[in-house]
């Protein structure tokens, strides 16, 4: 639901703010001469999206025939269901749950598959957060454009890394969503061709060295654990050494490196992505 409600703050006002999902990998595959996104990570936002496209174009009634394309290959059921989502008239979204529930295509075991459920769970949500808005009827179609410019995310190709899944178990093992420092240090290690070698560091003896500047009272509460001041002692650190060396070398551009430097770490590469990576450049 906090996921939904964050779709939501996005797409139902029209503002300029833009919504950016992370990192969804997946492999390249090539069937029937068409290419398919397989995704490794990010089942749940993707079908999320699904289905708020789906829904909200439906009810707009907007040509919604290209999410035929997405499906699931894990269960059989479950891609059905895809199937019978994409069926289903404009007129029978404002109460879905009850309408799918309804029909005869919907059998008694569909409702033990978990992907089933969750997707009906959230076809839901979807629908009575419209249903429960305390205004008229809302307007479909603003709805679906911000919906398709506003939501987005950084799909990466483990092929175009030349590496495989491993990349994404190392990078999930914690279980929980990678930090804007992390988006950080990977865009800075692909700007010095080091190797690895400052990643490597970063997570070992530059950790050791600044993990006593970090605020201690946020240990204990997970809810603010990584809000601890570590990345903030990394991202000093970093512009010191960077206002340092210009000085050494008498490069006044250097100083511009601190506005681009946080302009980076704060906006975890969303924001002016040439300007990061002309002071990336310079760093290296």
């Amino acid at each position: 639901k906090r996921f939904l409600t964050s779709i939501f703050n996005v797409i139902d006002n029209d503002t300029q703010v833009e919504l950016l999902l992370d990192f969804i990998f997946g492999n390249k595959k090539y069937i029937q001469e068409k290419t398919v996104f397989e995704p490794v990570d990010g089942q749940q936002r993707l079908t999320t999206l699904f289905l708020l496209h789906l829904y909200i174009g439906k009810r707009a009634g907007v040509d919604t025939e290209i999410l035929r394309k997405f499906s699931y290959e894990t269960r059989d059921s479950s891609k059905q269901f895809c199937t019978r989502l994409n069926d289903i008239n404009q007129e029978h979204f404002k109460n879905i749950r009850e309408y799918i529930e309804d029909q005869w295509w919907f059998t008694g075991l569909w409702k033990t598959d978990p992907t089933i459920k969750s997707m009906i769970n959230m076809l839901d949500d979807i629908n009575k957060h419209y249903n429960d808005l305390n205004s008229s009827e809302p307007d479909f179609r603003d709805i679906w454009e911000r919906l398709k410019h506003k939501v987005v995310f950084w799909r990466l190709y483990l092929s175009d890394l030349s590496t495989t899944d491993d990349l994404y178990i190392k990078m999930n093992s914690r279980g929980l969503p990678l930090t804007e420092f992390e988006h950080f240090k990977a865009m800075l290690e692909e700007y010095t061709d080091t190797k690895g070698e400052i990643s490597q560091k970063i997570d070992t003896v530059w950790t050791e060295l600044l993990w006593n500047y970090r605020n201690k009272n946020q240990d204990l509460d997970s809810d603010s654990y990584m809000d601890n001041g570590l990345d903030k002692c990394f991202y000093n650190l970093l512009l010191f050494y960077l206002n340092i060396e210009g000085t050494k070398n008498g490069d006044t551009s250097y100083s511009k490196l601190e506005t681009d430097i946080l302009v980076l770490a704060e906006k975890a590469l969303g924001g002016n992505v040439d300007k990061a990576k002309k002071a990336m450049s310079r760093f290296s």
